[in-house]
């Protein structure tokens, strides 16, 4: 991702945080850095933390007291978007509720 931009490759992207997302559930550990640790290292946090079932605003609080977050408006545009959309809301729901469930 570009310095001060957004993914390329938005579905690309959304598909690597939500595996980093799953790696945290499992116990793992993901190590996540750009040239300064702030803009898209802050995208990216935000949105591992929404993969984890994190309130947007409870996201955006922890990442900002951790010297980091989205600098540019097109980034906090793509987070937004990235917790409104479809891929997380059917990553994050309870099993039974998602569409391709055994029922």
């Amino acid at each position: 991702m570009p310095d001060f931009d957004i993914p390329g490759d938005a579905e690309l992207y959304h598909l690597m945080v939500l595996e980093m997302g799953k790696r945290i559930r499992q116990g793992g550990t993901v190590l996540l850095h750009c040239a300064a640790g702030v803009g898209r290292t802050g995208t990216a946090a935000v949105c591992i933390l929404l993969t984890l079932g994190l309130p947007l605003h409870e996201a955006y609080g922890l990442v900002r007291s951790a010297g980091s977050g989205p600098e540019t408006p097109e980034q906090r545009r793509f987070v937004e978007d990235f917790a409104n959309s479809r891929i997380l809301r059917t990553a994050t729901a309870p099993l039974a509720s998602r569409p391709d469930s055994p029922r």
